[in-house]
């Protein structure tokens, strides 16, 4: 133990010295590219490691921020610069000082994710091999623990020959967090087959095996993006995210999966015709029927369903505005209705609250086309009570 924290203290120690000194002499380096590269160097001989790692100090970071900055403003000299001897030190001390960064969370309040270096053109030939003693660093002071920034990680060694990817623990993420990665990492690297090549069966994998949250809210960011298309002409990247997703077969049975077994409520109405709307050009709910799951929905539990619960349905499914055309032609629209008002007809409770709200029905339908069909629809089952 006691060694442990002499060696721990010794690490502190030296990036202290390097906060005063080093980062004031690069200042004033006539050679500031060679210099940037010796420190780095020069760090990956620190013997960091789990035993003697804890949350890097303020000098630390500050040192690691500083010294990141500079390398970034004179990647293409520092890299043009290493000679072969350098370079398994120079990979070293990259990793020394990205892990430090990403394991002390400073790029989230200020700084840019420190992994977005290796989108940089002239990073490209080291990148691979900074990566692979990146993720043998954070494994040896983490352990098993999940990697932070996972799905940035699995998609910057896509195209590496010896499987890296199988070395990253899986972490559950949201759509919205692997796209704002993809559309950083695909335009860096789609110029390299393999990367492009193995980027839909990453994403189709990444679905089979539930690494993507499904949910309402995730369903609608992704429908969201596939539907903003305006940019695709000028951003081909974005096609080809686009493009992935939209006819991903394991996306659109995982999908199918979760709405059969959603069990909706009043609050999920709008999310529910959100989604429906956005899906109309897309193939993402293929094999989701909306006629049939709004049918479902009507019909299942219909003894205990409340008034509100059919007055919400109507005035979420049923009527169009101006923000949300309608989801049905005139025959569906019409077949719903009737199983609608079968649902409400049998309870004669319900049938009674609901003609009391008739005028907010009618408001609500508005100038649709069967508009006069619903008016006549309900004078109809009035005489019918």
């Amino acid at each position: 133990m006691y060694g442990c924290t002499c060696l721990r203290d010794y690490c502190e120690d030296f990036f202290n010295e390097c906060n005063k000194y080093v980062a004031d002499s690069l200042k004033i380096s006539t050679n500031k590219p060679n210099g940037i590269k010796q420190v780095i160097r020069m760090s990956g001989l620190v013997p960091i490691n789990k035993q003697n790692f804890r949350l890097p100090n303020i000098s630390t970071k500050n040192f690691t921020n500083v010294i990141m900055s500079e390398f970034t403003k004179h990647l293409r000299d520092v890299i043009s610069s290493l000679a072969e001897d350098e370079r398994n030190s120079f990979r070293d001390g990259m990793a020394t000082l990205i892990c430090i960064q990403l394991l002390s969370q400073t790029f989230k309040k200020s700084n840019p994710n420190p992994l977005e270096l290796f989108l940089n053109a002239s990073i490209q030939p080291e990148r691979l091999e900074i990566i692979k003693r990146l993720l043998n660093f954070i494994k040896n002071i983490k352990g098993d623990r999940n990697i932070p920034e996972s799905i940035w990680f699995e998609l910057l060694v896509l195209d590496s020959s010896d499987n890296l990817i199988k070395t990253i623990p899986m972490e559950i993420v949201s759509f919205e967090v692997y796209l704002r990665c993809a559309a950083k990492v695909v335009p860096a690297l789609a110029q390299h087959s393999d990367f492009i090549n193995r980027l839909s069966p990453h994403f189709d994998d990444a679905i089979t095996q539930n690494q993507f949250s499904i949910d309402l809210k995730n369903i609608t960011f992704l429908l969201s993006f596939l539907r903003n298309q305006s940019s695709d002409d000028a951003n081909p990247d974005l096609k080809t995210i686009r493009s992935i997703i939209d006819s991903s077969i394991p996306l659109r049975n995982k999908i199918k999966e979760y709405m059969s077994k959603l069990d909706v409520t009043i609050n999920e109405f709008n999310s529910i015709r959100d989604i429906f709307i956005l899906s109309i050009e897309s193939s993402v709910l293929f094999h989701v029927n909306r006629k049939e799951f709004l049918l479902k929905l009507l019909t299942n539990d219909k003894n205990l369903r409340s008034v509100d619960f059919y007055i919400q349905w109507f005035l979420a499914f049923m009527t169009p505005d101006k923000n949300k055309p309608s989801m049905f032609d005139d025959d569906e629209f019409k077949e719903l209705l009737k199983v609608w008002t079968t649902c409400v007809a049998h309870r004669p409770d319900l049938i009674v609250k609901i003609i009391k709200e008739i005028n907010v029905l009618i408001s609500a339908i508005g100038d649709h086309p069967c508009s006069s069909h619903f008016i006549e629809h309900m004078v109809d089952l009035c005489f019918q009570l």
